[in-house]
């Protein structure tokens, strides 16, 4: 299984940056973060019929994961439920991230790093320019 995921307290970068990952990567579940800020919260609510599918951990058998996509984040202690799962170095790892680097970051996998102002920004910039629809 491949599967979209993000840091705890989710903020609309790192959702809307899910969202834009399933576009690069549409066979992947999009994972809902156990905790998210409030206002993404009512946007989903308001907006779900016009989202992909979102998964919440208790839908999922985390130990099928292949690839894990990380949105927003490189620091394995912020994945939540997929801290171990990143940490055992099992999945392949593909990151999207626009944080500066830091001693924290997970050691491993595709590193997607870009110095923009926000993930989303990077994802988007790769979704045109492989002129995906």
């Amino acid at each position: 299984m491949e599967l979209i995921a993000t840091h705890v307290s989710s903020d609309f970068d790192s959702f809307a940056g899910m969202v834009a990952a399933k576009k690069l990567y549409p066979q992947a579940e999009i994972l809902l973060p156990s905790s998210i800020n409030l206002n993404v919260r009512k946007f989903i609510s308001l907006h779900e019929d016009n989202l992909p599918e979102l998964k919440e951990p208790r839908d999922l058998n985390l130990d099928l994961i292949k690839r894990l996509i990380v949105i927003d984040t490189k620091i394995s202690s912020r994945l939540g439920v997929l801290k171990r799962i990143v940490d055992s170095k099992k999945v392949e790892l593909v990151v999207f991230d626009h944080h500066q680097k830091s001693a924290e970051d997970i050691d491993y996998g595709t590193d997607n790093t870009r110095n923009f102002g926000a993930t989303t920004t990077i994802l988007v910039d790769l979704i045109k320019r492989k002129k995906i629809k």
